[in-house]
């Protein structure tokens, strides 16, 4: 989901979203202020870099959780699609 409210976009999604993505969304996104939202409206668990699924990587959630069983790219899917709707908001 993306609103935009004047000079500010917001974008959300359904997950336990790691930082590293809203990062990319903000500086990638049109707008001037820009705000990523989680776990709106759903929750369907962590969403982690590659990095963190690692078996070095980023700790319990990302490797043990039950809750974390997307594809690896999940993340950079969402945030590519974040960015779209953004852009088409602008």
């Amino acid at each position: 989901q993306a609103i935009r409210i004047g000079p500010l976009g917001l974008v959300s999604n359904p997950a336990e979203y790691f930082c590293c993505f809203g990062l990319d969304i903000k500086a990638r996104s049109p707008f001037a202020q820009t705000m990523v939202v989680e776990l709106a409206n759903g929750c369907i668990g962590y969403v982690p870099d590659e990095k963190a699924l690692r078996p070095r990587g980023g700790g319990y959630e990302p490797r043990h959780a039950c809750s974390s069983k997307l594809v690896p790219e999940a993340g950079k899917l969402i945030a590519k699609k974040s960015v779209q709707l953004l852009k088409r908001l602008a």
